[in-house]
């Protein structure tokens, strides 16, 4: 684990050093650099060191050794997996029987996906990196398919923007196919297109307090239907993701002083995005899989917390350490360390 934390030292002191607009193309090598560290650390791990890899490592050479057909349709005792996860697999294994091959295929998809997002769309890179590091690294450790399917969701951005829901669709079929749980982002669509006004935000805290009564409904039967009761043996959901949440949110809103109707385009697809990840996470309190469909939009505070800095301006610095801290501090969390308590390299 030490060598998780050293990382995400290394990459702070790297991008300020970097992120300055006296180094040329130095954001670009921060980025670099970040991509090869990253790399590595999350395609070279022993896999025998983190929980749900060994199931992977079982799958891939099942899904290797027998027929497309057999491992989609009829499949194997105890596992189901979607077939893009599968014929993902199956291809890989013909390039190399090695499971080493699907973990660095899959950290370029993640690692790529988060990082083309954060240089097309971040005001300050290395904030971003780190809170990525601080929030969603370590769990897309080991739980591949669904933050493959985050990734890949993160490519449908742009359309929200331009309300191509034909290309927007295309995306999260893609995303759904790796993992099913990517459906949960289709509402982002759809909410970019309502206005933040006063009248919208007192609709959405009524949603917000009315929807726990009929949200455990509704998951219990998502999760017995189409995600197959996985989640159901976890810890249930606390507040906790909702407070932090709520705390990403409020820091950008009194970054531009609540003038909501103003917000540009991208800042309003993240806005929208982190608004849907606190209601989830508020009426999805005391269901265990809660936690796992917030993700797809808690992956906001990556872009929007840099925003909300940004605008800060010279008090963005104080600010800026202080959130840094307060991220750093979650990164600790037992919650968190349980996780990669026995995390290491193979070298």
């Amino acid at each position: 684990m030490n060598i998780l934390i050293t990382n995400i030292v290394l990459i702070v002191v790297e991008g300020i050093i970097l992120c300055n607009s006296w180094i040329k193309q130095g954001k670009n090598i921060f980025l670099i650099l970040a991509f090869i560290q990253l790399l590595v650390l999350h395609s070279f791990l022993d896999p025998f060191s983190m929980e749900d890899l060994p199931g992977y490592y079982d799958t891939f050479n099942e899904f290797g050794k027998n027929s497309l057909f057999y491992s989609i349709v009829i499949g194997y005792v105890g596992v189901k997996m979607e077939p893009g996860w599968i014929v993902l697999c199956k291809c890989l294994y013909f390039i190399s029987t090695n499971f080493r091959i699907l973990l660095i295929i899959d950290s370029i998809l993640i690692i790529g996906g988060y990082l083309v997002m954060i240089k097309k769309y971040s005001p300050i890179f290395y904030v971003s990196v780190f809170v990525f590091l601080c929030t969603t690294f370590n769990q897309s450790l080991f739980v591949l398919r669904q933050h493959t399917a985050m990734a890949i969701c993160l490519f449908s951005i742009p359309y929200i923007i331009k309300r191509d829901i034909k290309k927007f669709l295309v995306i999260i079929t893609t995303a759904f196919l790796i993992h099913q749980t990517a459906i949960i982002f289709i509402p982002v669509y759809f909410v970019y297109n309502i206005r933040f006004s006063k009248k919208n935000w007192v609709i959405f805290l009524i949603l917000l307090f009315l929807g726990n009564v009929v949200a455990s409904r509704i998951f219990n039967w998502a999760f017995s239907h189409l995600w197959y009761n996985s989640y159901e043996d976890r810890d249930a959901s606390n507040l906790t993701v909702f407070f932090i949440q709520l705390c990403g949110i409020l820091l950008y809103l009194v970054s531009i002083r609540f003038k909501t109707l103003k917000i540009k385009s991208i800042e309003k697809v993240f806005l929208s995005m982190a608004c849907l990840g606190l209601l989830l996470s508020f009426i999805g309190v005391g269901f265990s899989p809660t936690n796992r469909l917030v993700k797809y939009f808690s992956i906001s505070d990556i872009w929007l917390i840099p925003f909300a800095l940004k605008k800060y301006k010279t008090k963005g610095i104080i600010l800026g350490i202080f959130v840094l801290v307060m991220y750093f501090l979650l990164f600790l969390a037992p919650s968190t360390t349980d996780y990669i308590k026995n995390y290491r390299l193979i070298f």
